[in-house]
């Protein structure tokens, strides 16, 4: 029926945009691994990922209300690794919370510590792939075990991984 091709031909435009912008996406070295920058994965930008980009372990950054476990049921399926750190938003007043802090202290050295010992192709997102995101990677960069960047360095890194990340960023 037309209507049907019409489903296909949509389809198939959003997987080349999809393997478009994931071919875009740049990698800065953290530890012996590559960091990468997204939005949520879904089931088909799980695979694109995967293959296109040889992506090994997927970092959320996500509350547990937004169904972080359907990213591991991702990975799974993919054979991908899967790192959750449990964020409900990136506003400041969260930022400077003690007990947030102190989480967020523990499970990023625990990251930092699979990204220096290991060869992971690692991506991280959170839902649009914009604060929480561009959050964690800048804190990444800034700790980086094999050579941390300045302010300006990780800043301008932003960029280099991902675009809308760093626009959305801003000089928030």
């Amino acid at each position: 029926s037309p209507k049907q091709g019409q489903t296909t031909a949509v389809a198939k435009k959003k997987k080349l945009d999809d393997a478009t912008k994931i071919n875009a996406l740049g990698q800065i070295d953290v530890g012996r691994s590559k960091l990468m920058l997204w939005h949520r994965p879904t089931l088909r930008s799980g695979r694109l990922l995967k293959d296109l980009r040889g992506v090994t372990m997927i970092i959320t950054a996500q509350a547990k209300r937004e169904s972080p476990q359907d990213v591991r049921k991702i990975c799974e399926q993919f054979g991908m690794k899967h790192f959750w750190i449990e964020l409900n938003g990136a506003n400041q007043a969260l930022l400077c919370d003690k007990a947030v802090l102190k989480y967020m202290r523990k499970r990023i050295r625990e990251l930092l510590t699979i990204l220096k010992e290991n060869e992971e192709v690692a991506l991280i997102h959170c839902a649009a792939g914009i604060h929480r995101t561009g959050s964690l990677g800048y804190t990444l960069l800034r700790l980086a075990a094999n050579d941390p960047l300045n302010k300006e360095q990780a800043y301008a890194a932003l960029k280099i991984m991902r675009e809308d990340t760093w626009k959305g960023v801003g000089d928030w």
